[in-house]
């Protein structure tokens, strides 16, 4: 990349870093991942219906992007790892976030050129990335407490500004809430800008979902609702820029907006004062989870491939919530569910001696051991059936 092109794109992320505005009862805040990581332990978890800690790696004050990214690597040589995880797990005590400097809190950002299929420049897009400490909880029907559904440690949210080849036009923006899938576009004609040109994001009570005004979000049959409103302000002053030298090229997926622009903030007179700090960002480097659900970032479909491109209309959002592809009314427990499945084939795998490889395997000796019963008799019968009945019997490894 030339450094024209690179001092280009830099200006871009930098002018038009949004600007974010929190709900007035909201309660968790953002934080920067050091600050997050330095009050977190780091656990190697036993997958399963009721996970089950298998021991510390790293305690709560060890924990930085370095410990992280070396933790990494002997996970990648743990025995059974499919069956484990990491984890971070945050003090209870930090799960305000920095409330009180939230202005020098930075936002991440992920720059991707979108190509075409045939590799010709279509646009680019910026993932402007905001971690909060902690997710906040629901009430079903917007009053009915049902306990901590929808609460973790660990929030990742992002909003993605999609600009013109040349990175100097706007041309809109998506507003992600629920891992996307409740996300919708607003072209830059209908987007909500500060005085400066910044685009403007209301951030959801308690579970920080991007949208383009305050107001009542309604979702999954009226059951879990999104609020935004007229609190907090967060006026970022810095922004991290984790994307290197080289600027990753994802395929195009198409895109519903409708091809107003205007011009990108770096152009104007007046260049908003953000400091952009380009960081190799050791952290992305860590597969595990942030706190008991969240996936890693880069892990994340909208870190590695464009931006979603279809919006999720309110009706759809509120009485299709099984549609695919759309936010399921079970998220909270969905987790829960996928560990059950591993945990029974655990037990099916653990059932099975590790003389055999293949469910093939075991069932060839199976028919050995009684071909041979057959041709026997007496105390050689005894001790075949005897093997049949131990090669039978799921396996204690207790």
């Amino acid at each position: 990349m030339s450094p024209t092109r690179r001092q280009t794109l830099h200006a871009a992320v930098a002018a038009n870093l949004p600007v974010f505005v929190f709900h007035p009862a909201e309660r968790y805040f953002p934080c920067t991942v050091e600050w997050f990581l330095q009050r977190c332990e780091l656990q190697l978890i036993r997958k399963g219906w009721k996970r089950s800690l298998l021991r510390v790696l790293c305690r709560q004050g060890e924990v930085d992007s370095n410990a992280l990214k070396a933790a990494q690597g002997q996970f990648n040589e743990e025995p059974n790892k499919k069956r484990k995880l990491m984890q971070l797990s945050l003090s209870p005590h930090a799960r305000a976030g920095q409330a009180d400097a939230i202005n020098q809190v930075p936002v991440y950002a992920h720059v991707k050129e979108v190509v075409d299929p045939q590799g010709k420049l279509e646009a680019v897009e910026i993932n402007y990335m905001k971690f909060l400490a902690f997710n906040g909880s629901y009430k079903l029907f917007d009053w009915i407490y049902i306990g901590e559904v929808g609460a973790h440690d660990g929030d990742w949210e992002h909003v993605t500004l999609r600009l013109t080849p040349d990175a100097r036009q706007v041309l809109g923006i998506y507003y992600s809430a629920h891992r996307h899938r409740d996300g919708r576009w607003v072209s830059a004609n209908g987007m909500p800008r500060t005085q400066d040109g910044r685009p403007l994001s209301y951030v959801a009570l308690n579970g920080h979902g991007s949208y383009p005004r305050a107001g009542f979000m309604p979702r999954i049959f009226l059951a879990f609702n999104d609020r935004t409103g007229q609190g907090q302000v967060w006026d970022p002053k810095k922004c991290v820029l984790v994307t290197q030298d080289a600027v990753p090229q994802v395929t195009s997926r198409g895109s519903e907006l409708n091809g107003s622009s205007y011009p990108s903030g770096h152009l104007a007179q007046e260049r908003p004062k953000v400091q952009l700090q380009q960081d190799p960002a050791a952290w992305l480097a860590y597969e595990g989870k942030w706190g008991s659900t969240v996936e890693a970032p880069a892990l994340q479909e909208w870190f590695a491939r464009a931006e979603h491109p279809v919006s999720r209309s309110w009706l759809v959002q509120v009485f299709f919530p099984l549609a695919p592809g759309i936010e399921s009314i079970w998220e909270p427990f969905q987790e829960e569910v996928e560990e059950r499945v591993q945990e029974v084939q655990r037990q099916i795998d653990e059932a099975m001696d590790d003389t055999w490889e293949t469910a093939e395997e075991w069932k060839q000796e199976v028919q050995q051991l009684q071909r041979r019963m057959e041709n026997t008799s007496g105390e050689v019968r005894q001790m075949l059936q005897k093997q049949l009945h131990q090669l039978l019997r799921p396996k204690d490894k207790s």
